[in-house]
């Protein structure tokens, strides 16, 4: 089976790299306001109900631990911690988050 190529009056070519760029700078000017409202949710304390209780009844809060940052990788990342009540084995687990991905919708130009 042979490709035919469409006729270019029908394909219009796709800076792609510029296309990519420009999605990139959009996500990083929204990454760090988004974590900051993320982050901002959390408590600073744990002098409040649990928000949530293990299967073993164990009770658990989180609370912020660090605020969003760069890493040396240039992301953007928060971490928070869910401390357990007194008496657990453990005292808390450490959570660091970061944007994994973004896209970009290709949409096609529209004619009135």
């Amino acid at each position: 089976m042979k490709l035919v190529p469409t006729s270019d009056a029908k394909v219009s070519n796709l800076p792609l790299d510029n296309f990519i760029k420009e999605g990139v700078s959009q996500s990083n000017r929204v990454v760090e306001e988004v974590m900051s409202s993320l982050f901002n949710t959390l408590s600073e304390n744990c002098e409040r109900p649990a928000d949530f209780k293990l299967a073993s009844g164990a009770k658990c809060w989180i609370k912020k631990f660090h605020p969003p940052q760069k890493n040396s990788d240039g992301e953007w990342m928060y971490g928070f911690d869910v401390k357990f009540e007194e008496g657990e084995a453990l005292s808390h687990l450490e959570f660091s988050v970061k944007c994994s991905g973004w896209e970009r919708v290709l949409v096609a130009p529209t004619t009135k």
